[in-house]
C-alpha cells in the first residue's frame, strides 16, 4: 500500500511526504494521511497575525489566491480519490484555521472545504476531554494511540459513524464516513507523534483495506453491471443530490442566522464584536467596509466616491470620543483620501429603549461637523426596507444625530 502524508509530519520510510501546495498528485497513492493545520506553516511567508491573539493568521491577497486555487485542485483530487475506493485519514483542524482575502472582504477559511463533502465544524467544548467510543478496527488503533487530549474542532452534524467525543456524548470530534466507494476517517491525533503513531496508522489502513475498504477495481469493470447495480447507483446519485441540496439549504440558513446575529450585535455587542457589527450594518446598506484599517475600534467605509470613518463607542460616553474620531479621520486623510465623513456609533450594550441617546455627545459631534448614531439607530437603518443608498446620502449630509431617517 502506498501512503501519502499531506501536511502530516513523518519520517517513516513507508509514508511519502507531499506538500498540500505542491503540484504532486495524490492519485498515485492508495491512502492519504492529511493534517490541515500544517497549512499555516506552508504559507508562513505570506501571512500576518492580528493584534488579537484569538484572530487566525491573515494571508496576503496573493497567498489567499494561491491557497484557494490549491484547495480547488485538491478538492477535485480528493473526489477522484474517493471515487476509486481509497482511504483518507484526517486530523480535524480548528474551524477558522486561517483568514483569507476574497475580493473586498476578509473571511475565515475552513480547511475541510477542500473535501468534496461539506462538513460544518465549530469550536469544541472548552473543557471537553476527547474519549473514544467505537468498535474495530478503530478500537485497536485507539488502544495503541491516545487521542488528542483536547479536540480542535467539533462537527455540527456528522453524517457517518461517530467515534470520538468531547464534553458530552453528542459532541462529535472524530468519526468514520463511508463516501461510496471511498472512506473518510477523522482522527484527533496526539500532538506528540513519531514511529509509534505512524505504525498504528499504517496498521489501521491495512485493516481497512483488508476489510474491503480499498476496493480499487479497474475502470473497465464499470461497463459490466451485476443485477441491481444500476438501480442502486441511480438511487445513490439521487440521494447524494438531495444531500448536497439539503447541505446548501442548511448552510444558507446558517448564513442568514449568522448575519442576523451580527446585526443584533450592534446593540448587544462590545469590543471587537461591536466593531464587526458596525461593519456588517454598513455592508447591509451597500457600502464596502474595511475594518481595522486605521485602528481596532474603527471601520473605513467606501461608498462610490465618498468615504466614511466610523468609530465605535461602547459603554458610557467617553470624554475623548470626538478626539478619537478626529484622530482616525486624520490618519485616513493622510494615507488614503483627502475627504471623509466622521461617524460615531454609540452603544451601551443594553436592550432598547434603555440605551437612550447621549445628547451632550451628539451636540459635540454636531459642532465638529460629525455624525452621531446609537447602536439602535444603525440597526434600524440596516434592516429597514428600501434603505439602500438614500440612507448613506442622508448620513453623509447630516451632522449630529440625523433627523428624518431614524425611529
Amino acid at each position: 500500500m502506498r501512503v501519502a502524508a499531506l501536511g502530516y509530519e513523518t519520517v517513516h520510510p513507508a509514508i511519502d511526504a507531499v506538500a498540500f501546495s505542491s503540484d504532486q498528485s495524490i492519485l498515485d497513492y492508495d491512502a492519504v494521511i492529511w493534517d490541515p493545520s500544517r497549512l499555516v506553516a506552508d504559507y508562513r511567508d505570506a501571512y500576518t497575525r492580528g493584534d488579537d491573539d484569538s484572530d487566525a493568521p491573515l494571508l496576503s491577497v496573493a497567498a489567499s489566491t494561491r491557497l484557494l486555487q490549491d484547495v480547488r485542485r485538491r478538492r477535485r483530487e480528493f473526489a477522484r480519490f474517493l471515487e476509486r475506493g481509497r482511504i483518507i485519514i484526517i486530523d480535524p483542524p480548528q474551524p477558522a484555521l486561517l483568514r483569507v482575502h476574497i475580493i473586498e472582504d476578509v473571511v475565515d477559511f475552513n480547511a475541510l472545504e477542500a473535501l468534496p463533502q461539506r462538513l460544518p465544524v465549530s469550536a469544541p467544548p472548552p473543557d471537553g476531554t476527547v474519549v473514544f467510543r467505537g468498535g474495530h478496527p478503530f478500537r485497536a488503533f485507539a488502544e495503541r494511540v491516545p487521542a488528542r487530549s483536547r479536540a480542535r474542532a467539533a462537527f455540527e452534524r456528522f453524517p457517518g459513524a461517530p467515534l470520538f467525543f468531547a464534553g458530552r456524548r453528542d459532541v462529535v470530534v472524530g468519526g468514520y464516513l463511508y463516501r461510496h466507494p471511498g472512506h473518510l476517517v477523522f482522527l484527533p491525533l496526539p500532538e506528540a507523534r513519531g514511529k509509534a503513531v505512524d505504525d498504528a496508522l499504517l496498521a489501521l489502513l491495512a485493516r481497512l483495506a483488508g476489510a474491503g475498504a480499498n476496493l480499487d477495481l479497474p475502470d473497465w469493470s464499470a461497463d459490466y453491471l451485476v443485477p441491481g447495480e444500476r438501480a442502486a447507483r441511480d438511487t445513490l446519485n439521487a440521494l447524494l443530490t438531495e444531500q448536497d441540496a439539503l447541505s446548501d439549504r442548511l448552510e444558507e440558513t446558517r448564513r442568514k442566522l449568522r448575519q442576523a446575529e451580527q446585526l443584533k450585535a450592534v446593540i448587544a455587542g462590545a469590543g471587537a464584536v461591536f466593531v464587526a457589527a458596525i461593519a456588517a450594518s454598513f455592508q447591509a446598506l451597500g457600502a464596502i467596509v474595511l475594518p481595522a484599517l486605521l485602528s481596532d475600534d474603527s471601520v473605513a467605509i467606501e461608498d462610490g466616491e465618498r468615504f466614511f470613518v466610523a468609530v465605535a463607542i461602547d459603554g458610557a460616553a467617553e470624554a475623548d470620543a470626538v478626539e478619537r474620531l478626529e484622530d482616525r479621520l486624520d490618519r485616513f486623510r493622510d494615507s488614503f483620501h483627502s475627504e471623509a465623513k466622521g461617524v460615531v456609533v454609540h452603544s451601551r450594550g443594553q436592550p432598547p429603549p434603555s440605551g437612550g441617546v447621549d445628547g451632550e455627545l451628539a451636540a459635540r459631534l454636531a459642532a465638529a461637523g460629525h455624525v452621531y448614531l446609537t447602536g439602535t439607530d444603525l440597526l434600524h437603518l440596516a434592516t429597514a426596507a428600501d434603505s439602500g443608498e438614500s440612507v448613506l446620502d442622508k448620513i453623509h449630509a447630516a451632522t449630529g444625530r440625523p433627523a428624518g431617517i431614524l425611529l
